[in-house]
């Protein structure tokens, strides 16, 4: 016997959250996480306990970027009943590359 009450309380909760496009949250977390692991590389010093031990602030990183990834993957599945790696190669690469050549013309200048 199928609960169709749960099933509709459930498919609402999935469509509210596709309409989250930002997670602020989230941002704060990723920012905290970037600022520990640049202090523990960087830093020689002890500081507050999270950076000392830049490699869990990695871990979050990566944690929290899969969870957005993963995000954007069942957005396009819904909207287009498919995934195209090949597109979604090419947004990430537009979205990292820029910065990641500014950086390297900086660090090489």
């Amino acid at each position: 016997m199928r609960n169709t009450g749960s099933n509709a309380h459930q498919r609402a909760d999935f469509d509210q959250f596709g309409g989250i496009y930002r997670f602020s949250a989230l941002d704060g977390l990723r920012a905290a996480s970037v600022i520990a692991i640049i202090w523990h590389h960087t830093s020689g010093t002890p500081g507050p306990a999270i950076s000392a031990r830049g490699y869990f602030a990695v871990d979050l990183f990566f944690a929290i970027s899969g969870f957005l990834i993963t995000t954007l993957l069942i957005r396009e599945y819904t909207a287009n009943e498919r995934i195209s790696l090949r597109k979604f190669y090419i947004r990430r690469t537009l979205r990292i590359f820029p910065l990641y050549y500014l950086t390297a013309a900086v660090l090489a200048s």
